[in-house]
């Protein structure tokens, strides 16, 4: 009896997983303006949220009073804290105007978006985080992970090796495209067992690209969860063929079926492993260690000049608020 071939091409796949290493190693700028007239609690709550791991993002901090703030067309995403400027507005029409990806975080979406001419409204609208101070700021890492995985996908991975939070929604939006991925190839697929080196590969990108944005080294230990994958796959073809052979009037509905239900459980169980701090090598040898998220990270606010130091004195509320913030930003 032949013995069954490994499904995947390991090259194929070490050159996939050097693809997205690169893509979260390369130079992401995240530009910050902070409304002096922003409220000391919505300023405070970006404090708790806002923070990133040390290495992973170039960061530029700025906060705007009475002067117009220079936005940084380079920045791969500009964050603005809000308050009442009136500069507020032209900083929403120059970041929809030059396609700069620019999030607004306010407590009255309403009220920013009246500043703004009616025919911009919408597309100004689409860039405002509503922000509720009197929730916990879990529910701010939500909404801002929510948007950012929607606005910016080609980001995700420099996203989530920055940002620890945004780690969850981003690795369920990776699970939840290869699983539709695979859905669509195993039912469109007529020979038996011939998609089983696509489907198989694309789930082992899958658990290395959630690997890299839980910062977890794509080192040779990785193989033992590509086994556990390809071992997966075997079994999973052994199942579909029996299930396919019951019903086989919708015979690709059941192969579309299995492998989205399988791609998803796979992606659940790969973020489980990797989020904390490793895979199935490290499971076994009781090696995780998983740093608790500010042990390390840095407070991506810090105190942002003001645009016009003559006006230091007259900032407060706000500004004084800022003073507080994370002081190691200066090494970025």
């Amino acid at each position: 009896m032949a013995r069954p071939k490994i499904p995947i091409n390991i090259n194929t796949l070490t050159k996939a997983g050097k693809l997205f290493e690169a893509e979260s190693d390369s130079d992401f700028c995240i530009e910050v303006l902070v409304d002096s007239s922003a409220s000391r609690r919505l300023v405070a709550q970006c404090r708790k949220v806002l923070q990133v791991r040390p290495g992973t993002a170039e960061l530029t901090v700025s906060s705007f009073d009475e002067t117009m703030p220079v936005l940084n067309k380079d920045a791969g995403l500009t964050i603005v804290v809000a308050g009442s400027s009136p500069f507020l507005r032209r900083i929403t029409e120059i970041a929809l105007w030059s396609g700069t990806h620019c999030v607004v975080l306010s407590e009255d979406a309403a009220a920013v978006v009246a500043t703004v001419p009616e025919e911009d409204a919408l597309e100004i609208a689409r860039t405002i985080v509503e922000v509720d101070v009197n929730k916990p700021e879990e529910a701010l890492e939500h909404d801002l992970a929510a948007w950012c995985v929607a606005h910016l996908p080609e980001f995700r991975l420099s996203l989530g090796t920055a940002f620890v939070f945004m780690r969850k929604a981003i690795a369920k939006d990776f699970t939840r495209q290869t699983s539709l991925e695979n859905a669509v190839i195993a039912a469109v697929f007529f020979l038996p067992g011939a998609d089983l080196p696509v489907l198989t590969l694309n789930q082992c990108k899958l658990l290395y690209q959630i690997a890299v944005i839980n910062e977890v080294p794509l080192t040779r230990e990785r193989l033992a969860d590509v086994a556990l994958v390809v071992a997966s796959a075997f079994g999973l073809r052994a199942l579909t063929r029996v299930a396919v052979h019951r019903f086989v009037p919708v015979g690709w509905l059941v192969r579309g079926i299995t492998a989205f239900g399988a791609t998803l459980l796979l992606g659940h169980l790969g973020n489980q492993l990797y989020s904390s701090g490793g895979g199935v090598v490290e499971l076994v040898k009781g090696r995780f260690h998983k740093e608790a998220p500010g042990e390390e990270a840095i407070t991506l606010l810090s105190e942002a000049p003001p645009s016009n130091p003559a006006d230091a004195a007259a900032q407060n509320g706000a500004a004084s608020e800022a003073r507080t913030l994370q002081q190691s930003g200066e090494a970025h």
